[in-house]
C-alpha cells in the first residue's frame, strides 16, 4: 500500500472499536450504503460490504456527543471500482 492510496475500508474496520457509536458509510459519488448502523460485526456481514471493503477511505468524521448519539461517518472512493453504480 502506498501513502497516496491510504487506508482501505477493511483495514479501518480492523482498528475501530465497536463501542456505542453508529456508523454511516457513503462513497464519493453520494451513494449511501448505510446510515446510523449499530455494530461493526453486523455491518461487515451486509452483502454490499464485500463490494466496498477494498476501497480507499477518503474521509472519516465523528459527530455527536452529549445528548446526541455518536456517529462515525466514513466516505470511500469508488473511482475506478465500478463508480457507475
Amino acid at each position: 500500500m502506498n501513502n497516496r492510496e491510504g487506508i482501505r475500508l477493511h483495514q479501518l474496520m480492523g482498528i475501530l472499536g465497536d463501542g456505542t457509536a453508529y456508523f454511516s458509510i457513503s462513497d464519493d459519488n453520494g451513494h449511501e450504503y448505510c446510515e446510523e448502523y449499530g455494530g461493526l460485526g453486523e455491518l461487515q456481514e451486509e452483502p454490499w460490504y464485500r463490494e466496498i471493503m477494498d476501497c480507499p477511505v477518503t474521509n472519516v468524521t465523528t459527530i455527536g456527543g452529549g445528548c446526541y448519539p455518536v456517529e462515525t461517518c466514513i466516505v470511500v472512493s469508488r473511482i475506478g471500482k465500478g463508480a457507475e453504480r
